[in-house]
C-alpha cells in the first residue's frame, strides 16, 4: 500500500509532462505554419501587387512594359504569357499607327491607293491585292490599283488573266452589300451562296484572290478591295481599318477632284502653279534642276470649227491620254488653259526634255485619232536651275516664246528656250 502511494506522483508527472511537450510540439508547430503561410501570403501578395500594377500600366496603354520577378514557379509562366500579350499588342500597336499616319499623310490618290493596298498585303502577308472604285452614281466599277496582277483596259472593258470583268453594278448588288449585316470580309467559301454576290465571285476567281472587302462610308459605297491571304483579327478591328482605308481614298479621291481637270483628266491650271512654285523652292534650296515642256494642238480651231465641239473634246482627251501615259509618275501633267497643255520635269535638264518631247510629237502624229483624224502638236520647252531664270512667271514666258517659235517654224515641231 505504501509504494502504491509512492508510485502515483511519478506517474502523474511523466504524463503531465508528455503532455507538456505534446503541447509544445503542437503550438510550435502552429506558430510554424502561422508563420510560413504568412510568408507565403506576403511573397504571393508582393507579387500579385507587381502584376495589378503591371496590367495597370498596360492597359493605360504602355504596350511596351515588362513584368520583372525573380521567381518560379506558375507565377512565371504567367508573367510569361503576360509579356508575350503586351509584346504582341505593342507591336501590332505601332504597326497600325505607322499604317494609320502613312494612309492620312497620302493626299495623292494613287499614294492614298498604293499605300492602303500594302498595308494589308503587309497585315496578310499576302502578295495579290486589287482596289476597284465606284463612279458617284454607284453603277459601275473603275480599276484603281493593283499587286501581283496586271489588269488590261480595252476601253470600257478590265482583262485580268483572259476573264472579263463585270464593270455594271446591279440593283441587286447594292441593295444587298448596303446591308449592315454585310459590312465585313467575305471569302470565297462565305459568297458561294449568295446570288447577289455573283459578281464579286468572277472578279475573285479573275483576280485568283479570296477575300473580300468592301469600302463603305456614311452608307455609300466607294469601292471594294479584294486580297489572297486571310486577314485576322476581331470584328471591330477589321471593321475600322477598312473603315479608315475608306476614308484615307475618299479623301484623296476628293482632293484628287478638286486638283484635275473633268475634261483631260489632266491636273488644273491651279496645281501646275502650286507645284511649279514648289519646284523652283526645290531648285534655289537644294541646287537641283527641272525643265518646263509646253505644248498646243496645232490648228485646233479649226477642228472645233469644221468639226463641232464635242469632236474637239474627244481630241483633247485623247492627246492627254497620250501625254499622261509617256510622262513618268514624278511629272506633273497638266491642262494649262484652252487646248495647252504643260509638263513640269523634275530632276530633268534640256536634252532629256526635248527626248521626251519628240518622243510625245511623233507619238500624235502617228497616232490614228477617233474619225480617222490627224493631229500634231508644237511643243516649247525651258529649263531652270539655280542660276537661271529668277522666277516662274519667267520660266513660263521662256517656254512660251519657244512654243510660238515652233508654230511659226512650221509647227509639228520641238523647239527649245534659251536661258540667256
Amino acid at each position: 500500500m505504501t509504494t502504491v502511494m509512492l508510485d502515483l506522483p511519478t506517474t502523474f508527472l511523466k504524463e503531465y509532462s508528455f503532455q507538456i511537450v505534446i503541447s509544445i510540439v503542437f503550438i510550435s508547430a502552429v506558430s510554424l505554419t502561422i508563420f510560413i503561410s504568412l510568408a507565403i501570403y506576403k511573397w504571393n501578395t508582393r507579387h500579385i501587387s507587381k502584376l495589378a500594377e503591371a496590367m495597370r500600366v498596360i492597359g493605360a496603354g504602355d504596350f511596351g512594359h515588362k513584368i520583372a520577378l525573380n521567381t518560379k514557379g506558375m507565377i512565371v509562366t504567367l508573367v510569361r504569357e503576360i509579356n508575350d500579350m503586351s509584346e504582341n499588342i505593342d507591336n501590332k500597336f505601332k504597326k497600325l499607327q505607322t499604317i494609320s499616319y502613312n494612309l492620312f499623310s497620302s493626299i495623292e490618290l494613287n499614294a492614298a491607293l498604293k499605300t492602303s493596298l500594302d498595308a494589308i498585303l503587309e497585315l496578310t502577308g499576302g502578295t495579290v491585292g486589287l482596289i476597284m472604285l465606284v463612279n458617284d452614281d454607284e453603277t459601275r466599277l473603275d480599276f484603281a490599283m493593283a499587286e501581283g496582277i496586271k489588269p488590261k483596259i480595252v476601253g470600257d472593258d478590265i482583262f485580268i488573266r483572259h476573264g472579263r470583268f463585270a464593270v455594271q453594278l446591279s440593283n441587286d448588288f447594292r441593295e444587298w452589300i448596303k446591308n449592315p449585316a454585310n459590312n465585313r470580309i467575305f471569302s470565297v467559301e462565305d459568297l458561294n451562296n449568295i446570288p447577289a454576290a455573283t459578281h464579286i465571285m468572277e472578279w475573285l476567281n479573275a483576280a485568283g484572290c479570296d477575300f473580300f472587302a468592301p469600302l463603305l462610308l456614311k452608307d455609300q459605297l466607294k469601292g471594294f478591295f479584294l486580297y489572297s491571304c486571310e486577314l485576322r483579327g476581331s470584328v471591330n478591328f477589321l471593321n475600322t481599318l477598312f473603315y479608315q482605308i475608306t476614308m484615307a481614298i475618299e479623301n484623296a479621291r476628293l482632293y484628287h477632284l478638286a486638283v484635275t481637270d473633268g475634261l483631260t483628266g489632266l491636273y488644273n491650271h491651279g496645281y501646275f502653279q502650286m507645284r511649279l512654285k514648289q519646284e523652283f523652292q526645290r531648285v534655289h534650296r537644294y541646287g537641283t534642276q527641272f525643265s518646263l515642256m509646253m505644248f498646243d494642238i496645232d490648228h485646233f480651231k479649226k477642228f472645233n470649227d469644221t468639226h463641232g465641239h464635242q469632236i474637239g473634246d474627244m481630241i483633247l482627251r485623247e492627246v492627254a491620254k497620250i501625254l499622261k501615259y509617256q510622262s513618268r509618275e514624278v511629272d506633273i501633267a497638266s491642262r494649262y488653259g484652252g487646248e495647252e497643255m504643260a509638263v513640269i520635269l523634275p530632276e530633268t535638264d534640256i536634252n532629256g526634255a526635248a527626248k521626251l518631247a519628240e518622243r510625245i510629237r511623233l507619238i500624235v502624229e502617228r497616232y490614228r485619232f477617233s474619225h480617222n483624224l490627224k493631229i500634231t502638236v508644237s511643243i516649247g520647252l525651258s529649263y531652270c536651275n539655280s542660276k537661271a531664270p529668277a522666277d516662274k512667271e519667267t520660266l513660263i514666258k521662256h517656254a512660251d516664246i519657244a512654243l510660238y517659235r515652233a508654230k511659226a517654224e512650221g509647227r509639228n515641231r520641238v523647239c527649245a528656250a534659251s536661258n540667256e
